[in-house]
């Protein structure tokens, strides 16, 4: 029991440390400090979650997933929420993002950082489905040539015969006819 409340006291300890560092942006020594603090005590959400931030802020967006659903998977609160949806919105995963903070909103509806984290959101999402659509017919317009899409449609085709004729020939060899199951 002694040992269980000392390491507890280490991992809360490692955990105000992380954040100390996490507001000095040194976020690799932050990450280090929460690492340590889950090392201490791997029950505790608030230590994955807090890591999860500091991978964000480091771009390591899987690694913040992991760290937020950890956090989820341990306790379900609207932090863990807010740092799964933060984390695929790092990822530029817009609609996934969406839905974690709706699924946040499902147990905790009143939740202002889920409310305002879900409008900030959608915002991007639209904003980045604006920017997409607009470079996507500046890059057709710059790239189009009257034949390159039909040359290479015909280059697949020219590969994909020759990779059929070769498995062919490879494949002629005799086989046994198949036996008979049922007189």
């Amino acid at each position: 029991m002694q040992s269980t409340m000392t390491s507890k006291k280490k991992a809360e300890d490692f955990s105000k440390n992380g954040i100390e560092a996490l507001e000095a942006d040194d976020v690799a020594l932050a990450i280090k400090y929460f690492s340590s603090a889950i090392d201490a005590d791997p029950t505790n959400h608030v230590h994955h979650s807090n890591r999860s931030s500091a991978y964000v802020k480091n771009k390591e967006e899987f690694r913040a997933l992991v760290d937020a659903m950890t956090s989820l998977r341990l306790k379900a609160d609207p932090e863990g929420f807010e740092r799964k949806a933060a984390a695929l919105f790092a990822s530029e995963r817009y609609y996934e993002s969406i839905i974690a903070y709706e699924e946040g909103l499902e147990q905790f509806p009143d939740n202002e950082m889920l409310l305002y984290g879900l409008e900030t959101v959608k915002t991007a999402a639209i904003e980045a489905e604006k920017n997409d659509s607009v470079e996507s017919r500046k890059k057709t317009r710059r790239d189009k040539k009257p034949e390159s899409y039909a040359s290479m449609m015909s280059s697949a085709f020219k590969i994909l015969k020759e990779k059929r004729a070769t498995t062919k020939s490879k494949s002629k060899v005799k086989r046994p006819p198949p036996k008979k199951r049922f007189s």
